[in-house]
Order: C-alpha cells, then structure tokens, then sequence
C-alpha cells in the first residue's frame, strides 16, 4: 500500500483599489472606510477587508499609502498589499470664486454666519479642489449661486455624505447713496469702502439719523441699537452703521465706519495760514506792478 501527501498552496489574489479624495482636516487618521477595493482569484472576487497598513494622519494634498488586504479565507488565500494615490485638501470661504470680484467684499466670518455686501450682481462658484465635491443652495445641489439681491442664503459643500462647510451667507445688496444723513450731507456707501470708511468729527460732535424720506420703510441702527438720531462725538474709534426694513428686519446695508476728530486748528496753524496770505497777497501786487511798469517803458521808449 503506497501514500502521498497532498499540499495546499494558497492563492495571491489580484487587488484593485480606488484612489481616495477625501477633506483634509488637521490632526486627523485616515479612517479604513475610505478605501474602496477588490480582491480576485482566478476572476473571482475574495471576499475581505482592506485597511491602511499604519496608521496614516492625513496631509494635505497628494500622497501615496500602503494599503493591505485580509481575506476572509485565509487558509486558501494570502493577505496581499498593494499602494493607493490619496489626495485630502481643505474645504473653506476661500474655495470659492467671485464673479465680478469688483462687486463682492466680505465684511465678516464668524464660523457659522457669513456677512458680505455687493455693489450688484455676483455668480458665486465652487473650485473643483476634489473631483466630487457638491454645492448646495438651500438644500439642493446647484452649479453655482447667483447673488444679486439682499438675502439670507443656506450654503453647504459635501463630499459624498460628509458635509465640508456650511454656513449662512446674509448678502447686503448696497447701491448709490444710502438713505443715512451724517450732519446735513448724505453718507455716501456707492464709493467708500469698508477698508477705508471713516467720519470725521467736527468740536461738538455729528448727528446720524435716517433721511425723512426712508424713515416709513426702514430703521437705523448704530452698533447694533435701534436709533432715530445718533450723535458721534469722535471718541467712539469704530461704529457699524446699519440701516434695516421694517417689514422683514433684512439689512439694505451695513458698514463699519472709523471715527475720529476733526483737528482743530492752532494758533500756530492759523499764523501760517495768515502769513502765507499776506505773503500770496504781497506777491501779487508785486506782479501786477511789474507788468504795468513793463507796458509803461514800452509806451515811452
């Protein structure tokens, strides 16, 4: 009676895996999840898991990382290892395009709410940082976001099913002069900037109040209070002034104005001013004299 001995090699499987995008958050692992691949012997797919084979924090950008492949069945099918292109990138306000620029400024960000003003109509796009990423407006997936009027707007971007960013975006559509009178002139909100908006305060101090003709339709607002007339007397550094309808509470615009005093004038100021008026008076009589004189030598040879 003969025997033999029978000997089981185990199969190497075939593995494909996908490269992952994923948003870049500092400090954070690349979780397994991620990895979406297959594993095939002789055309089958192996059923198993894949996992990093360390443990990868992400970076941002572009990189490669080893991956590995535990089957199910380990007794007929060896693990297997093979590598994967990853990219992370970060996901904020600067992921997006503004259409014309020249029409947008931000005002403020506080982590949740998003304040800006436009000087007329704007197309709001999101950078195709990841092959994947989706804008929504409200809720809903959308190419871009038109911005051309004063308005409260849902904006979120998402990966998948994991939310990026999202926040509101309160647009204050500001135009021409607004409806604020500072002293007896009308502040002028179509030229200044929020960069380089400043009052200057005359000795005595100047009044801000709401032009008769927009008092029906809307309320001032001075540093966030309710007002019909404000009196700045130079010393308050910075003041938000915001005008608001009636009907809603929604912002036609609002600013964040420098304060500061008018200089007065010395006396050594006001001794110039005379010197150089007499000195300019004095000088063109002299002009005038020498002309004549000219003109009389010409006359009598």
């Amino acid at each position: 009676m003969s025997t033999a001995r029978l000997s089981i090699v185990s199969a190497n499987p075939d593995l494909t895996v996908s490269d992952i995008q994923a948003i870049f958050v500092r400090e954070k692992l690349l979780s397994d999840e991620l990895i979406k691949g297959h594993a095939y012997v002789a055309g089958k797919e192996i059923r198993g898991t894949f996992s990093f084979a360390e443990e990868q924090y992400m970076q941002e950008g572009e990189s490669e990382c080893e991956v590995v492949f535990r089957p199910l069945d380990d007794k007929n099918v060896n693990v297997a290892r093979t590598t994967v292109s990853v990219k992370t990138e970060s996901v904020d306000l600067f992921s997006f395009d503004f259409d014309p620029l020249e029409n947008f400024d931000m005002l403020g960000y506080d982590g949740s709410t998003c304040r800006a003003r436009i000087g007329g109509p704007v197309r709001m796009t999101l950078r195709p940082v990841l092959d994947e990423l989706e804008l929504l407006l409200n809720g809903y997936v959308v190419p871009y976001v038109n911005l051309s009027k004063t308005d409260r707007l849902n904006i979120a971007v998402r990966l998948g099913e994991d939310v990026a960013l999202s926040f509101l975006l309160d647009v204050t559509l500001e135009t021409g002069e607004a409806p604020v009178v500072l002293g007896e002139s009308l502040l002028d909100f179509g030229t200044a900037t929020h960069a380089n908006a400043t009052i200057t305060v005359p000795e005595g101090g100047i009044r801000i109040s709401l032009a008769e003709s927009a008092k029906t339709e809307y309320n001032l607002y001075v540093d966030g209070i309710l007002t019909d007339n404000y009196v700045l007397y130079g010393e308050e550094g910075s003041v938000v002034v915001s005008v608001r309808q009636k009907s809603d509470g929604k912002a036609v615009f609002s600013r964040i104005y420098t304060v500061k005093k008018e200089e007065p004038m010395t006396e050594q100021t006001i001794n110039y001013a005379l010197y150089f008026g007499i000195g300019g008076g004095v000088l063109g009589l002299a002009a005038v004299i020498a002309v004549v004189l000219i003109i009389w030598r010409k006359k009598n040879g």
